[in-house]
């Protein structure tokens, strides 16, 4: 199915998405759409599921340098406000 999808553009149209802004070339484009073909689906499969669990808000204390947090208000993945400390 990921290959048809590549073949048909649909998995062109979710890799833009959820990876680009609107500026990438088509070539930039066809190549990730492809290398996300060539993905295994199980490894998709699991690391999906595995970012429902992820939480690393106790590794934020064990940092010991200064960090600046930045987000783009055009990303679909992830909000502003999951750069926020609460």
């Amino acid at each position: 199915m990921t290959w048809l999808s590549y073949f048909n553009g649909s998995l062109h149209i979710s890799v833009e998405l959820s990876g680009f802004t609107g500026t990438e070339t088509r070539g930039q484009l066809n190549f990730a759409a492809f290398l996300s073909a060539l993905g295994s689906p199980g490894v998709l499969a699991r690391g999906t599921l595995a970012m429902f669990k992820f939480d690393e808000a106790q590794t934020l204390a064990t940092i010991n340098v200064p960090v600046l947090v930045m987000c783009g208000a055009s990303d679909i993945a992830t909000k502003p406000v999951a750069s926020a400390l609460l």
